[in-house]
């Protein structure tokens, strides 16, 4: 009898040991939906922001981030400057680098005050990239971390205006411990917003910011600046030499004329000769001393035709006439050039990203040539013009013969390397191209290509039954991407100009020498190129731009201006043709007023604003771990359970 009762004993255990593996496991499970159900990422930043009052306002914004893929949610306002969309573009980029599988299975919402009108401008870019990069390490956002400061294209943290009433706003927040401010700001402002309570932070490019993350595991600057674009290297700079002798004649004509006649020539242009005189008559430095050329030739032709205007009228119709004939012969070279197109039909073929490049640069060029000229009407009526635009017209029409040399010769490497089976380049889509445009919420694209190429077609007298559709296509496609350079070189030229303006005004030369030396502010410039073995054209025009912006003396000159133009240039084509080498760091950028997030989104209903009926979407992140509880604990309960049966049942046997 006790032999039955010790086995109905065992086989209460063995009972009471399933339900309890069953009140376990549906607890478990149950605790698991509900984790599920809280399937998205909800965070909160604060923007500071300057208020239409001039007040300092620190702007609650929440992030959502949820499954999807590439898309950048702006809600709580229908307007949003070019300047914002930008900053937040080139965040992302940056951001991009350091985890693309990130951003290939997220979409992020980013979602302000409904009606805001504050947050607008490139000053949150900066903290944009920290937020987008915080994502992207960690998965995660750090709330008591703000900052201000405008992003660049290369990642330089640029200057920017009402620091200290910003830092008030964010402190007034009761939760902002860490401030970062752009280095420009701290010289400018001389650190007068330190708070004992809170810790700023200079910081002068994206490699400094992203060190602030905590979740950051030692980020290299290689990653950072990554770039999937190749550019080889071209060394041959053999053809300068002759054409910089060209542009000196040039000038000496002119200075020649103003010596006959007693004119004086402006303080700009006898400095711009000094700034060439100067300059190392070294290889590297020859797109430098080329460059300083231009700038002499359209200020001292400006400063001789201003003066000679109304008391020297027949000197003044004789050289007239000189630059007329200059300007029709750069005819020629755009006529040349859209001939060459006649000989290669793309049809979608992919294209050497270093004719793509030089392409750029001559109808960028040709464009803007074309544009002055017909603005003025043809600069027909001498008694009746623009001086300023007749000399720019001028100069760009001497720096074509530069261009189309660099042009064709591009154009011949590229159908050498055309047959070549292990060729790499870039395909020019116009969906991809449309995206950029998109993201920028701008769609003049297509309407001011068409514009650009009849005139410059109109321009050449060139019948365009003679250019092949398909080379057509690809011109307009170049004509919307330098409308897209145009877009990106205003905004770095005016954020560049900003910091260096910025630091100069704190304490002059010495503040500019602190802005570079001490806060490292070319670092990033340096950085952004690392990773590219350029031609030589860009190489030199780089070597121009550092050599003058660290020329303190040249601060304020026509010189200092173009330097920074001309990086400007080139940093927006890279940047560009890197966006096309790798279409996924292309964001989707969509604004809204308000917007709907899915229902399994648990606290949205604490954000003004947002609705909740959109489709279910899965965990953001790894697999939720009470699922991995649930597995181990019915295991273990098994296998516990089982060997306590054994045991009692063979003692029993």
């Amino acid at each position: 009898m006790s032999r039955l009762t010790d086995i109905t004993y065992a086989r209460k255990i063995f009972i009471l040991l399933i339900l309890l593996i069953s009140i376990v496991s549906s607890t478990i499970i149950s605790l698991s939906e509900s984790a599920e159900q809280d399937n998205c990422l909800i965070g909160k930043i604060y923007i500071p922001a300057v208020s239409d009052r001039g007040g300092g306002e620190a702007v609650e914004t929440h992030i959502i981030v949820i499954n999807g893929g590439g898309n950048i949610y702006l809600i709580g306002s229908s307007y949003y400057g070019l300047d914002t969309l930008l900053s937040l573009m080139i965040a992302y980029t940056y951001a991009y680098n350091l985890n693309n599988s990130f951003f290939a299975s997220h979409d992020i919402y980013i979602i302000l005050p409904i009606g805001t009108s504050s947050a607008r401008g490139p000053s949150a870019g900066a903290l944009f990239a920290y937020t987008l990069s915080s994502l992207a390490l960690g998965g995660e956002l750090f709330p008591e971390t703000s900052g201000t400061g405008a992003l660049n294209i290369d990642g330089v943290v640029e200057n920017v205006g009402g620091v200290p009433e910003k830092i008030s706003a964010l402190r007034s927040t009761g939760v902002i411990r860490e401030i970062f401010i752009p280095s420009s700001s701290i010289i400018y402002y001389n650190g007068s917003f330190l708070r004992k309570d809170l810790r700023i932070y200079p910081v002068s490019n994206i490699y400094d910011l992203i060190n602030l993350i905590p979740a950051n595991i030692s980020v290299s600057e290689e990653k950072i600046y990554r770039h999937n674009l190749t550019l080889s290297s071209d060394k041959d700079l053999s053809d300068l030499d002759n054409y910089e002798k060209s542009l000196y004649g040039e000038y000496s004509f002119i200075k020649k004329i103003a010596y006959t006649y007693n004119i004086s020539l402006s303080r700009d242009a006898l400095y711009l000769e000094e700034i060439f005189n100067s300059t190392p008559r070294t290889p590297e430095y020859l797109y430098s001393r080329i460059n300083t050329l231009f700038l002499l030739i359209v200020t001292a032709y400006r400063d001789v035709l201003t003066r000679i205007y109304y008391y020297n009228k027949d000197l003044f119709i004789e050289i007239y006439r000189y630059i007329m004939s200059s300007i029709r012969e750069s005819r020629s070279y755009i006529y040349n050039y859209l001939l060459n197109l006649l000989n290669n039909s793309y049809r979608g073929d992919p294209v050497d990203p270093n004719k793509i490049i030089s392409d750029l640069f001559f109808i960028k060029r040709s464009v803007e040539l074309v544009d002055l000229y017909n603005r003025n009407m043809g600069f027909e009526d001498p008694n009746n013009i623009n001086i300023n635009d007749l000399v720019y017209v001028f100069a760009r029409s001497l720096s074509l013969k530069y261009w189309y040399d660099i042009a064709e010769k591009n154009y011949l490497l590229f159908s050498i390397n055309s047959s070549s089976s292990v060729r790499r380049g870039l395909y020019l889509e116009e969906s991809l191209i449309k995206k950029i445009y998109s993201s920028l919420n701008t769609t003049f694209a297509e309407s001011e290509a068409n514009r650009k190429l009849l005139d410059i077609v109109a321009y050449t007298n060139l019948s365009i039954t003679q250019v092949s559709s398909d080379s057509l296509k690809y011109l307009k496609d170049l004509i919307k991407l330098i409308n897209l350079v145009d877009i990106l070189e205003n905004y770095s030229t005016d954020l560049r100009y900003s910091s260096l303006q910025a630091a100069y005004l704190s304490r002059g030369d010495e503040s500019l020498r602190d802005l570079l030396d001490l806060y490292n502010y070319t670092r990033g410039i340096q950085s952004y190129f690392a990773s590219l073995e350029l031609p030589s054209y860009i190489e030199s025009m780089l070597v121009f731009s550092l050599y003058m912006i660290n020329n303190y003396s040249v601060f304020g000159t026509p010189v200092y201006s173009s330097a920074i133009r001309v990086l400007a240039e080139i940093e927006s084509m890279i940047f560009i043709l890197d966006l096309l080498s790798e279409t996924n760091k292309i964001p989707s950028i969509h604004i809204a007023k308000e917007t709907e997030i899915p229902s399994s989104c648990s606290g949205i209903a604490k954000i003004p604003g947002v609705g909740s009926t959109m489709n279910p979407v899965i965990n953001v992140g790894s697999r939720s771990p009470y699922k991995d509880l649930v597995i181990y604990t019915i295991t273990l309960l098994i296998v516990v359970g089982s060997i306590a049966v054994v045991i009692i049942s063979r003692r029993n046997l």
